[in-house]
This record gives C-alpha cells, structure tokens and sequence, in this order.
C-alpha cells in the first residue's frame, strides 16, 4: 500500500491509540496517587454504593448503545455504493463514535475510584481499556468490513 492509502490506516490508528494511551495515563496516575494516599476517599458507604450502581448503568448504557450504532453504520457502510475514501471517512466517524462510548465509562469509572478508593471501579476501568484495546483497527479488517475492491484500494493508493 502506498503512503495515501497506509495514511487513511494509520490515522484511525492514531486516533485509536492516543485515545487509549489517555485513558491508560490517566488509569495508572490515579491508581498511583491513590495508593500513595493521596486522595482520601470523600465518600460514605451508601454514596460508594449509588456510584457503583451509577458506573455499571452508564457503562452498560453507553456500550449497548455504541456499539449497536456502530455495528449499524457498518452494515450500512458494507452495503453502500459510496466510493471508498467516502466509506473509510465515514467508518473513521463512526469508530471514533464507538471508541468515545467505551472510554466516557472509563473516565467515569477512574473518577469513581479517585472519589471513593474503592477498587470495584478501578477493575471496571481496566475492563473497558482491554475492550477498547481489542478494537484496534487493522486495515485487512477495514477492507473487509468495508467490503472494498481491488480497485478501489488501487485508486486510493493512486491518490484519485
């Protein structure tokens, strides 16, 4: 693949990998200053409860959602007789839409566990950067997903 095709994979790659950095970053610097005893938990054991409750709703919600939107887009993206830098635009769209209902959990969750110290909502962060981790684009999956030709791979590598 020439540099105008790899660049349309390597930036959804980018932005898939920035996005998990942060939330990876921002995991491990609370998880550290809580252990250092840096944040004392500012909760009672009834708010620690409603949060709990509160981040497994929104986690839930937010995935369901997101991922049926997403897996909604793809089909029509699979079937759709746009061209292919239309598609891969559109995909791009949708990805970034799908990853940000994954993390919005995550950060919720971290922000929980800073709050409370309560390690529930640090295992449910690490649950949602591995499922986040595992969506990692890959461009043969993108072509398939996409349902794109040799052709049209050929012209984008072209630049048409």
């Amino acid at each position: 693949m020439s540099a105008k095709t790899t660049s349309y994979f390597r930036t959804i790659r980018i932005i898939h990998n920035s996005l998990l950095v942060g939330l990876i970053s921002f995991a491990a610097t609370v998880f550290f200053l809580v252990r250092g005893g840096k944040f004392l938990p500012v909760s009672n054991g009834e708010l620690d409860r409603i949060l709990q409750m509160a981040a497994l709703l929104v986690a839930g919600i937010l995935l369901m959602i997101g991922f049926r939107l997403f897996r909604k887009k793809i089909i029509a993206l699979h079937k759709s007789p746009d061209s292919a830098k239309k598609k891969l635009d559109q995909y791009r769209s949708a990805c970034i839409n799908w990853w940000a209902m994954i993390e919005i959990p995550g950060i919720v969750a971290i922000i929980c566990f800073m709050l409370t110290n309560n390690y529930a909502f640090f295992a449910l962060a690490c649950f949602l950067i591995i499922l986040l981790a595992l969506f990692i684009p890959r461009a043969d999956n993108i072509i398939l997903l996409l349902k794109l030709n040799r052709d049209e791979v050929m012209k984008l590598e072209e630049g048409n």
